[in-house]
């Protein structure tokens, strides 16, 4: 079913589907969790794996998106080093 193949919806269109807009994490997590036990209980099982797909999926974009936001606050990159190092105490200052 082309309609369950979840490599077919971008992030923004799962977000829609979940019913959200501009979500949490936890937000995603519990509207994907609660559409996935209905689709259970409606017997739908590839719906449900539809829906637990679709979490993956979108958690795992919001992850990268906070990642590339917070670059700075991360001493490991290069501009994370950059910020740390702005202001260096200078030696000669009394």
């Amino acid at each position: 079913m082309a309609e369950t193949e979840i490599s077919a919806y971008s992030t923004e269109d799962l977000i829609r589907v979940l019913g959200l807009t501009n979500p949490s994490i936890a937000q995603v997590q519990s509207a994907a969790k609660a559409l996935a036990a209905r689709m259970q209980v409606a017997g739908k099982p590839q719906m449900a794996a539809f829906f637990e797909q679709a979490e993956e999926k979108v958690v795992a974009d919001l992850k990268a998106q906070e990642t590339v936001e917070d670059a700075q606050d991360d001493p490991t990159s290069q501009l994370g080093q950059w910020w740390e190092y702005q202001y260096l105490q200078q030696q000669d200052q009394q």
